[in-house]
């Protein structure tokens, strides 16, 4: 909704208490109107913001239950990003095994799909937790194929670009 989205720009402005104000906002009305998706996807924003604010607890019972509406309704790009969001929860607690399942997850399922910036996304973070856990190899693979997909993505985007410019 929009008011989540204004959310988020306070957010990045680091004006969390306001971010909270117009995510809550949003959330109650997505839920008013009964907009599943529009409600799973305030959740997320909620949840991020949770985690930011350190409080994990409110951040999990969010993300979750985002992720359960996401899997009632079939949203299968959508709930990629929760699974990432639900890893940063658990790097934010420093429970690697369990980020390392949920970017996994995701990485599976954004695969699944072909979704190259949340494959982006999962590699990153998974390069990220095994090099925490000293498994450099499996760090350094994840770090290869996050290199290898955002040049795929900005190929893909140049050609575009470069058909869009070509006159015929």
């Amino acid at each position: 909704t929009l008011l989540s989205n204004i959310g988020y720009c306070h957010e990045t402005l680091g004006d969390l208490d306001k971010a909270f104000g117009y995510v809550l906002e949003g959330l109650r009305i997505a839920q008013s109107i009964e907009d599943r998706s529009g409600t799973a996807a305030t959740l997320d924003k909620l949840g991020r913001l949770y985690i930011k604010s350190g409080d994990l607890t409110q951040a999990k019972d969010s993300l979750f239950h985002a992720l359960s509406i996401k899997q009632e309704i079939g949203d299968r790009s959508s709930q990629a990003d929760t699974l990432l969001l639900i890893g940063d929860l658990y790097l934010a607690q420093s429970d690697y095994l369990k980020a390392l399942e949920s970017f996994q997850k995701s990485l599976e399922l954004a695969t699944s799909i072909g979704n190259k910036p949340e494959m982006t996304q999962a590699d990153e973070k998974l390069s990220y937790v095994w090099e925490k856990l000293g498994h450099f190899e499996k760090a350094l693979h994840h770090l290869r194929n996050m290199v290898s997909l955002k040049n795929e993505i900005f190929d893909d985007a140049s050609n575009r670009k470069l058909q869009s410019l070509r006159v015929t």
